[in-house]
């Protein structure tokens, strides 16, 4: 099934697309995706499961955050994060579940059920360019669509076409307690 979006934010893409590059960007091998059982007897390499990272303070000007925090009724008192990914032609996130655990460090135990993610597509959807859990395939999207992402479960992203392929994950409590 096709995962539906919960709304819209602006995005600038002219400054992601500018300065957010795979000279600019943080390097993620992804070495702790690999290592999963889940990918044992796999031909996932570093040479084709990696991405490049650009963290909150870069990324949090070019969204519009207020947007944000209406469309995913998200907790503003608690902590949060968002961050841009870049997944250049070819390469893919093999099949995986997050674990956050740089995020969860920051929260309580009681908070931990109330974590959440969002998945925001800085460009239109492109043929190749897609990400699918067990029961969901996000595709065909518009730039700046708010998915609710399942991390807890299996899911995973491919970039098949000929295009970068850029997206915004933001992290953060849900708003009921």
């Amino acid at each position: 099934m096709l995962l539906k979006s919960i709304g819209i934010v602006n995005i600038d893409k002219k400054a992601i697309h500018k300065n957010f590059t795979s000279q600019t960007g943080i390097y993620d091998g992804q070495h702790d995706l690999l290592n999963r059982k889940v990918l044992t007897n796999t031909n996932f390499t570093e040479s084709n499961c990696y991405c490049f990272r650009f963290d909150d303070k870069i990324t949090r000007p070019l969204v519009d955050m207020e947007a944000l925090w209406i469309i995913t009724k998200a907790d503003r008192s608690g902590p949060n994060q968002i961050v841009t990914r870049l997944i250049l032609p070819g390469c893919f996130t093999p099949p995986h579940v997050d674990w956050m655990q740089s995020y969860s460090k920051k929260i309580s135990k009681n908070d931990q059920l109330r974590k959440r993610r969002w998945w925001i597509p800085v460009d239109d959807y492109i043929t190749g360019q897609v990400m699918m859990g067990k029961d969901y395939t996000l595709a065909h999207y518009k730039s700046g669509e708010v998915f609710p992402l399942h991390f807890n479960g299996l899911h995973c992203g491919v970039n098949a076409s000929t295009f970068p392929r850029y997206y915004i994950a933001f992290t953060a409590l849900s708003g009921n307690h």
